[in-house]
């Protein structure tokens, strides 16, 4: 019986030493080198192989001309963890040289030993006369040991042995064949591992030596000598980890129990679970605590040659997967605008987490009013920060930052940003703007928006203001904001817009008390009755559906009573300001009325419309444009109300301090206006159906003839009524109202247009055109009983000399107009005087009517 045991005890030794330990020999004693083991040949010579098996010998056999020829098999073990040694016989009787030689593929990541490889070779044979044994590594021209004599300058009839340790040490040794004792030639390092499963022979040969090289005794040797290591612990619940190694580990000691241990309380696993050749499942009876640092200790593990890993440890945290509820993390910090700010170069938004809970972030999203990006695991722990930002450190070496591969760029003027949890829930929203700062300095750049109570989940703009912190921010900590500030006002009256017919939505200042919104009481004016309640989970907007359709134009009025904000601040009469349906603007609904396209230095360009219906429309529902983009008027649901101007720009401050007289609340920025070029361009106005509505093709050379410097000047359109397109429809504003008017009526406003039939009416009749926006042109109405005419008109001087041409076979409309601005037609001003008009109308039938007035022309003493 102990035999046994000791004989068993010997086995289980020698199959464990053999799991570790792969041998390839071939003697090619079976006179065969394409089975047991199977080697691959190139085949130049077109018989198949390039190499043969005579008297148990390798030979080459390739054709009688020069020409290389190559033998591989895939069968070296991989380098990474294992020692592992070559030896192999070569044979060649001449002198080697850079015709006649041989390489020797140790390692090789092609089987094509000729189709440049990577990999570790051994050259025998070179040009001149100091053949070495030399081992290289490809595409480098240094050996990584070279021979220091000349070991088969003469002849090649060597056994070769090469050992690679699992560190990069590598020895190369050679004997003569007939001695057989190996006599080292050099040692060196080169742990840069290049690796390969093929290894095999490279001849070059001569015409008459493509018989001459032969090879035999191939062992390949590969020992295991390093132990597993640790890659990787996943939680799989409360209860499971999973165990990844770097290797096979070997299953009995895999599955002891006692190899694993929890440092905290010395617990041992219930169970352990191969699930892999190097995977483990560890299951603990109790379950993890959720935000508890855990150690879980491994010991005596083995790999499958036996090779023992080092006690290790390493540290976890389970958290468990708990829902966040709306407010339970807050948008605490906004950096809309770094330029100037010393805590950061780039925009972030810091996360507050006021909940008791741990929160993994992972799926969750983080967006602007156009973009959305994903959040990638991030547990966020009761009371703690996290800082999301494009920039890999928020810009300045900030902590806890989780960088975005995209971002949602944040508009310095305004911007509506909202959290969601991974099931689409909202956690948070905020909508800001400059106003939020509460100074007109921090607003322009360089410091953030810090939130002033995060317990006060109530109240929006009133709980923000801008960083007091001399860096321009605090990312990443406690607001330099931060205070107490209750919520003690009830809800203000709300904004009401009427989108649809049948509904309207309420908008209130203030997150309101749910239960109080739907059970308010909301009457109309006139009396439109409510059939449902809808509140938002934003908890700042209601939607009531109505009974009866609002009517277009019509003028409303809402009252809401009984109801609280989320603090509990009770209002009990809410009256509305009068609100209107919001209809969809159609061609000439809304038209283009002034244009800015040569800005003063230090100005920009603008474009003013006009809502010349009785409609009132949401500007948010248009885009303005050019020949080629367009972009959309942001105006947070702004409405244009019937005969409405609103001023487009990107910078409104600048258009109102260089023209005084605008209006500031009839302009809306951009942050993107299209391209207005001096010279010439086009102005477009498209509704939500990205069609376009109105449209201009403008040119400098529609301004004033006499105005010197057209910088600054804007064009005016002339008549509401004639359309964008007609170039007569267009005049340089009035020097005498600053050369622009955006905002208001036009200075060059055509106030009279009458039907006359078959008669001019010229508009004024004495004309002084100086550019001073008083008199300076005449305008030459006409009127028909039809469309279809065809029509020319001239200006003639009392002598009956033609001074300009204003129009050659134009196609009249049932009604339009001309201007005249005093000039010739070299644009030249003509003397004063009386001039007179003539108009030659062509009927349907061939007709001619002549039509003519007269005008004066005069100038200021």
């Amino acid at each position: 019986m102990d035999l046994f045991k000791c004989f068993l005890v010997i086995l289980v030794s020698l199959t464990v030493y053999l799991k570790g330990y792969a041998q390839f020999n071939d003697d090619f004693s079976d006179g065969d080198h394409t089975h047991n083991p199977g080697w691959v040949s190139s085949d130049v010579d077109g018989n198949g192989a390039d190499f043969i098996v005579s008297d148990s010998i390798l030979m080459s056999d390739g054709p009688q001309a020069t020409s290389s020829i190559w033998l591989s098999t895939p069968n070296v073990t991989d380098l990474t963890n294992h020692k592992v040694v070559w030896t192999f016989d070569v044979n060649y009787s001449s002198s080697p040289s850079s015709s006649n030689r041989v390489l020797v593929y140790l390692s090789s990541d092609r089987e094509n030993l000729s189709d440049t490889p990577a990999g570790y070779y051994i050259r025998l044979g070179e040009s001149g006369s100091d053949d070495g044994i030399d081992l290289y590594k490809s595409a480098s021209t240094q050996p990584v040991i070279a021979d220091p004599g000349s070991t088969v300058a003469s002849s090649i009839s060597h056994r070769i042995r090469v050992t690679r340790e699992v560190g990069g040490l590598w020895r190369l040794e050679a004997a003569p064949l007939e001695s057989g004792n190996f006599q080292v030639i050099g040692e060196a390092i080169d742990d840069d591992l290049v690796s390969g499963r093929h290894f095999g022979f490279l001849v070059y040969h001569t015409s008459t030596k493509s018989k001459s090289f032969s090879f035999d005794n191939v062992s390949i040797t590969a020992q295991d000598v390093t132990a597993p290591e640790l890659k990787e612990v996943s939680i799989l619940d409360a209860h499971s980890l999973q165990i990844t190694f770097s290797e096979a580990v070997d299953h009995a000691s895999a599955i002891l129990k006692e190899n694993y241990s929890l440092v905290q309380g010395d617990a041992q696993p219930a169970s352990c679970i191969m699930e892999g050749e190097n995977t483990v499942k560890l299951s603990f009876a109790d379950a993890f605590i959720s935000g508890r640092q855990y150690t879980l200790k491994i010991t005596d593990l083995s790999d499958m040659a036996g090779n023992r890993m080092e006690p290790t440890l390493h540290d976890f945290m389970y958290y468990q997967n708990v829902e966040a509820a709306y407010k339970e993390v807050l948008i605490n910090e906004i950096m809309a605008d770094p330029d100037g700010a010393a805590v950061a170069d780039a925009e972030y938004v810091e996360l507050y987490n006021a909940s008791q809970k741990t929160l993994n972030l992972e799926g969750w999203t983080f967006s602007d009013a156009s973009t959305s990006v994903t959040l990638p695991e991030y547990y966020l722990t009761a009371n703690s920060y996290v800082v999301l930002s494009q920039a890999s450190d928020g810009g300045s070496g900030i902590a806890n930052v989780l960088t975005m591969g995209s971002w949602p760029t944040l508009n310095n003027a305004s911007d509506m940003l909202a959290l969601r949890s991974a099931t689409g829930e909202l956690i948070d929203t905020i909508h800001y703007d400059q106003s939020w700062y509460r100074s007109t300095t921090k607003s322009n750049g360089g410091w953030s928006l810090e939130l002033i109570d995060p317990s006060n989940t109530c109240s929006s703009s009133a709980n923000w203001t801008a960083s007091e912190a001399e860096e321009g921010g605090t990312p990443g900590s406690v607001n330099s904001v931060r205070s107490q500030h209750p919520d003690l006002t009830p809800p203000h009256p709300p904004q009401v817009s009427a989108i649809f017919p049948d509904s309207i939505l309420i908008t209130f200042n203030e997150i309101f008390d749910r239960e109080s919104a739907l059970n308010a009481e909301y009457t109309m004016e006139p009396d439109i009755k409510v059939l449902s309640v809808y509140a938002d989970k934003n908890l700042k907007n209601v939607w009531l559906t109505l009974n009866n359709d609002l009517r277009s134009g019509a003028t409303y009025e809402l009252t809401i009573r009984h109801i609280r904000d989320c603090a509990g601040n009770l209002a009990n009469t809410l009256i509305s300001d009068p609100f209107h349906l919001v209809e969809p603007a159609d061609s000439t609904d809304v038209i283009i009325t002034e244009i800015l396209f040569n800005p003063h230095v230090g100005g920009a360009d603008f474009v003013e419309i006009y809502n010349a219906s009785s409609k009132f429309i949401i500007l948010d529902s248009l885009s303005v444009g050019n020949a080629d983009k367009s972009y959309p008027i942001r105006a947070n649901g702004e409405i244009l109300p019937p005969h409405g101007y609103v001023v487009i720009t990107e910078n409104p401050e600048a258009i109102m301090e260089q023209y005084p007289k605008s209006i500031h609340s009839k302009f809306i920025a951009l942050q993107d206006l299209p391209a207005y070029p001096n010279e010439s361009g086009s102005v477009k106005l498209l509704n939500s159906a990205n069609m376009v509505i109105d449209g201009v093709d403008y040119s400098e050379d529609m301004h004033f003839a006499l105005i010197d410097n057209p910088k600054g000047v804007s064009l005016e359109r002339i008549s509401m009524a004639q359309p964008a397109s007609d170039t007569h429809n267009w005049k340089s504003a009035a020097s005498s109202s600053g050369y622009a008017t955006p905002g208001y009526t036009n200075s060059q406003m055509l106030s009279l247009q009458p039907k006359l039939l078959e008669k001019l009416s010229i508009v004024p009749k004495v004309i002084v055109p100086d550019g001073d926006g008083e008199i300076d042109f005449a305008t030459i109405n006409y009127a028909f009983d039809k469309s279809g005419y065809v029509g020319n008109v001239r200006i003639f001087d009392i002598y009956g000399h033609e001074v300009k041409a204003l129009a050659q076979n134009d196609y009249l409309a049932f009604e339009g107009f001309y201007t005249w601005d005093g000039t010739n037609g070299f644009g030249q001003k003509v003397r004063t005087g009386y001039y007179i008009i003539l108009m030659e109308v062509f009927d349907l039938d061939g007709n001619v009517h002549i039509l003519k007035d007269k005008v004066a022309v005069g100038t200021q003493f």
